[in-house]
């Protein structure tokens, strides 16, 4: 957790005159990239063939809906990290199985 808070502080302070892409500044929360960020954590828990089939639909839907809340209450810096990363943990397990 204090690396968790602590990783948040540094994007927080870091990116107040930041852009990337379309976004005019990263410490304000983009609706785009909430919705990344919630299609990415889906493909990430969709990489993953252990999940029993009677929970995989509520373990697809629940990660996702909550990254997509928590992404569009915290700065889109945040939902950048979220995606790269779902997407680099979804080849890696691809690529393990």
């Amino acid at each position: 957790m204090p690396l968790f808070l602590g990783m948040y502080q540094t994007l927080r302070a870091g990116v107040n005159g930041a852009r990337f892409l379309w976004v005019e500044t990263l410490a304000r929360p983009d609706p785009v990239f909430a919705i990344l960020a919630a299609f990415t954590t889906m493909l990430m828990m969709t990489a993953n063939p252990d999940l029993p089939e009677q929970m995989r639909p509520i373990l697809l839907l629940v990660p996702s809906i909550l990254a997509a809340i928590a992404a569009l209450k915290f700065c889109s810096a945040l939902a950048v990290y979220w995606t790269v990363s779902n997407c680099c943990s979804a080849v890696q397990t691809s690529v393990l199985h």
